[in-house]
């Protein structure tokens, strides 16, 4: 409401933005590892995320704290390694976020033991930094409608695809793992979506390789095993 002040505290705040890597590096594609070590220290944009934003509606502001949201990050979009992405780096190196982080990758498709799913070909990777490839995840990157199937007022929603899509996704299973479990707080419930992730939904699974997890990270979130966790929480 225009008129409402004070506090709101959020349990998940879903954030599909990542850095513009062509505009920091001067290129569109194709970065050398110096080009993307670059762009980190290059790399201006602020998070605040855990913090609050005053959202100044007619001059009364609402304060939205952060303090004990889980964040689902989109990994982003340029099949790079997700700590080769700048806005990854710095979050997944912040220590008041890193313990209620998941970075989202994107899925073709939602995966299921009889139909499973492979990483999209744009998806970022978890990579083999520690701090962000523990708190990867996956999700289906792809709307399951058109864009002409589905409006709010009138107004059609944008059809697409990209880790954006999937990050919300994951944030949506968040959302319902705490309110089935208000006990909770952000860091025990980003562990049990990392816990409960699985690898038997993708199609690395079955291969003589397996799904590495420099790739996939921890696996495909599972809502159904989020909400019926088993052993000790971390």
């Amino acid at each position: 409401p225009a008129a409402y002040t004070g506090t709101v505290k959020l349990g998940v705040v879903n954030s599909s933005v990542v850095s513009d890597l062509p505009l920091i590096t001067g290129r569109s594609n194709g970065w050398t590892e110096q080009q993307l070590l670059a762009a980190r220290y290059n790399y201006w944009d602020v998070l605040t995320v855990n913090r609050y934003k005053d959202v100044r509606q007619t001059g009364h502001a609402a304060n939205f704290l952060f303090y004990d949201a889980v964040i689902a990050k989109c990994a982003g979009n340029d099949r790079l390694r997700s700590d080769q992405e700048p806005s990854n780096w710095y979050i997944g190196k912040d220590t008041a976020i890193q313990p209620r982080l998941l970075i989202v990758g994107a899925l073709n498709q939602t995966g299921s033991v009889n139909n499973p799913a492979s990483i999209a070909s744009y998806s970022n990777t978890a990579g083999a930094d520690a701090d962000i490839a523990n708190r990867f995840l996956l999700a289906s990157g792809t709307i399951p409608f058109s864009g002409s199937d589905v409006s709010i007022n009138g107004t059609p929603l944008r059809s697409g695809y990209g880790t954006s899509y999937a990050a919300p996704r994951v944030a949506g299973m968040v959302a319902i793992v705490r309110s089935k479990f208000p006990n909770l707080d952000a860091s025990q419930t980003a562990s049990i979506m990392l816990d409960t992730a699985r690898y038997d939904t993708l199609t690395c699974y079955k291969t003589l390789a397996g799904c590495n997890p420099n790739i996939y990270g921890r696996g495909e979130a599972s809502l159904s095993r989020a909400l019926a966790p088993v052993g000790k929480l971390r």
